[in-house]
């Protein structure tokens, strides 16, 4: 959903040049698409949106258009990841917490209508993290948009849980070492220095970023 010609006056505030933007602009002029259905071909539509992809710049471009998320919501922890965000919000009141995130959320509608981005709000969540014994919403309802409240949810590789035990997390990865354990197991045939290779790439790495996220979390 990216628009081009506002994508290149991001980049030209940004500080490229002139030349740089008229190269990207060529770039992105006479895209065209096709579709394969079987053996039956449709005829070629113009694109007008969107960047390449599975293009090397895709991600880039994109992470540059969103960007200025973070300037647009001063009040919020925003945290970007491709096209994964994450927006973060403490206080210790609860009623004032769901007025600030309300705000925030119609910031963000205007930001996105601005740039003319769409959310995917069936893919979208809050949970609230606390020790309180509070009563939470179960959904919160913005204007036409329905945010579901989870009490769990994976965020870049990492089970969280609205109490941040994180025993989900440590079960998850257990899980995948147990599964790659076996398949070391029926690779009897291997040598063992072959067997140790693939038990530092794939087992022993995944065991270390687990005592190195739980050190650094509760340290």
């Amino acid at each position: 959903m990216v628009d081009p010609k506002l994508l290149l006056i991001k980049l030209l505030n940004y500080g490229f040049g002139n030349n740089a933007a008229k190269l990207l602009s060529d770039y992105f002029s006479n895209r065209k698409m096709q579709t394969r259905l079987n053996d039956i071909l449709s005829a070629f539509i113009g694109l007008i949106l969107g960047v390449p992809q599975g293009s090397i710049l895709g991600p880039l471009l994109f992470t540059i258009f969103i960007n200025d998320i973070a300037a647009a919501l001063k009040e919020v922890l925003v945290k970007l990841f491709a096209d994964d965000t994450t927006l973060v919000l403490a206080h210790s009141n609860l009623k004032t917490l769901l007025s600030m995130f309300k705000k925030v959320i119609l910031i963000l509608n205007e930001w996105c209508k601005h740039n003319r981005l769409y959310i995917n709000w069936s893919k979208t969540f809050n949970m609230f993290i606390t020790n309180k014994r509070v009563v939470v919403p179960d959904f919160l309802e913005i204007e036409d948009a329905k945010i579901c409240t989870t009490k769990k949810f994976k965020l870049l590789g990492i089970h969280l849980d609205d109490k941040l035990q994180f025993i989900d997390h440590a079960a998850n990865v257990c899980l995948s070492v147990n599964k790659r354990l076996h398949t070391i197991k029926k690779l009897f045939y291997l040598p063992y220095s072959v067997k140790i290779h693939f038990f530092k790439q794939n087992i022993h790495s995944s065991l270390f970023r687990l005592l190195y996220f739980t050190f650094h979390l509760f340290s």
